[in-house]
């Protein structure tokens, strides 16, 4: 047997538990498991509940979420557009993907953006 990655290994011995009749309640893991999106996709597809650390860069998006180009208010530079093209249309369509920074639009513009 070749290489297996560690999170691999960890659903691999949830399932062998469960195969022995003892049930997991919840998985609770680090983000060295959080971060891989194919860990929490093999948790999901279990059925089970979890809590899992990630790291300050791991980002999350509803899967139906469009990327939008803020309108340009006139002053400074004008905002890049993000290109859809690029885009991956889920978090999970690739567990190593790293999604563009996509900028945040609202049409309610009554109150201040909050910073960040």
């Amino acid at each position: 047997m070749g290489h297996v990655e560690k999170w691999q290994l960890a659903l691999d011995m949830i399932d062998e538990t469960r195969s022995w009749g003892i049930e997991v309640p919840q998985v609770i893991a680090d983000g060295g498991y959080g971060d891989t999106a194919a860990f929490r996709l093999g948790l999901e597809e279990r059925g089970l509940d979890y809590a899992v650390g990630i790291s300050t860069t791991t980002t999350a998006r509803p899967e139906d979420a469009q990327p939008c180009t803020p309108a340009y208010p006139g002053r400074g530079p004008r905002t890049p557009s993000v290109s859809t093209a690029t885009t991956p249309s889920s978090s999970r369509s690739s567990p190593t993907a790293k999604p563009p920074p996509w900028p945040t639009c609202r049409r309610d513009t009554s109150t201040p953006m909050p910073p960040g």
